[in-house]
């Protein structure tokens, strides 16, 4: 059940890095691409 005396906080800031997250997100959305960073390649595939 939803706590029904949630209130937000009023002066909180983004972040430089919360900024830079959803402006990540709008473009990946829009554009339908994925912008993130893989620590990995594909492996080719081997029949």
């Amino acid at each position: 059940m939803a706590n029904q005396e949630f209130a937000p906080d009023r002066s909180y800031k983004l972040t430089s890095r919360d900024r830079r997250l959803r402006i990540k997100d709008f473009f990946e959305r829009v554009l339908h691409a994925d912008f993130s960073i893989k620590h990995f390649h594909a492996l080719a595939e081997t029949r």
